[in-house]
């Protein structure tokens, strides 16, 4: 491979194992000290079972993994289809026994989850298949009642197997020109892809307000404020110096600290921020 070859597949190692994967296992490990410590709640309020967020997360990540094998993603010129991508991606990399339920799988754990926060359940003549999520360690079919199935799925299998497809499609791509070739096609228009809104009013009009806040050098905090609840649930915008930076037209970096209420949650940076007051439109 060449330097460059190593580079791209070094950040898309990155970008699936560490960042992506690497969140699930932040989840898991949070999953398992509730358990191990019988935490109940946090903050007071109550704690789920990561039953929910932890599929969603995985059904991400599968969905990548399968448009980079497909070398085809929603951003192609060409027809898209994630089903028949994950099918493809699972056949190659998952475990023998999903091969004949790679569609219904994927229906159940990424469509159902993401649009109505519930795995779907599906009926085709006279059968019926519900499909759940656990914690147990293992996944399994049970019977139901007459014509009834039940597709109980291992979030911590799951999770197993799409670590692990992810490893082997990742070295795979060292070895095999074709599969790199679909590999650096779908990864590059991951990367390139930029949104144009101009045509959407209520999006540009966003934009052109968040660049109206911004000034050379500068970057645009967004938070609660000092510790005190805002008026109407308004977001404060402060402005703080960018350390290193040499551009000369404004640019916005956005940190990860945004807070929709309650207190403020502390972000370190230099202290010397003009603040806007929402309530005066003023520097308070």
């Amino acid at each position: 491979m060449t330097h460059a070859e190593r580079q791209t597949l070094h950040q898309a190692r990155v970008w699936i194992e560490d960042w992506l994967l690497g969140d699930v296992r932040t989840f898991l490990l949070g999953m398992e000290t509730k358990r191990r410590e019988g935490i109940q709640t946090y903050q007071g309020a109550s704690l789920g079972a990561g039953n929910l967020s932890v599929p969603i997360l995985l059904s991400t990540a599968t969905e990548l993994l399968a448009a980079l094998y497909s070398g085809s993603t929603q951003y192609s010129s060409g027809a898209y289809n994630a089903a028949d991508n994950v099918a493809c991606f699972v056949k190659a990399y998952w475990p023998a026994h999903y091969h004949r339920i790679a569609h219904l799988l994927w229906d159940g754990m990424r469509n159902g989850l993401t649009h109505t926060l519930s795995a779907k359940w599906f009926r085709s003549g006279g059968g019926r298949l519900d499909v759940q999520f656990s914690v147990e360690a293992e996944s399994v079919v049970q019977w139901r009642g007459a014509d009834h199935v039940g597709l109980v799925l291992s979030v911590h299998e799951l999770y197993k197997i799409v670590d692990e497809s992810a490893r082997a499609y990742l070295s795979d791509l060292r070895n095999d020109a074709e599969l790199w070739t679909r590999f650096h096609r779908a990864f590059h228009e991951f990367v390139g892809y930029r949104r144009d809104v101009s045509g959407d009013k209520h999006k540009s009009e966003e934009l052109n307000w968040l660049m109206s806040q911004c000034r050379p050098g500068k970057e645009v905090v967004l938070t609660t404020g000092a510790g005190r609840p805002l008026p109407g649930g308004l977001l404060t915008v402060t402005s703080s110096p960018v350390t290193g930076t040499t551009q000369e037209a404004p640019t916005m970096v956005v940190p990860t600290a945004v807070v929709s209420g309650g207190d403020a949650l502390a972000v370190d940076g230099p202290s010397d921020r003009d603040a806007v007051d929402p309530a005066r439109g003023s520097a308070s």
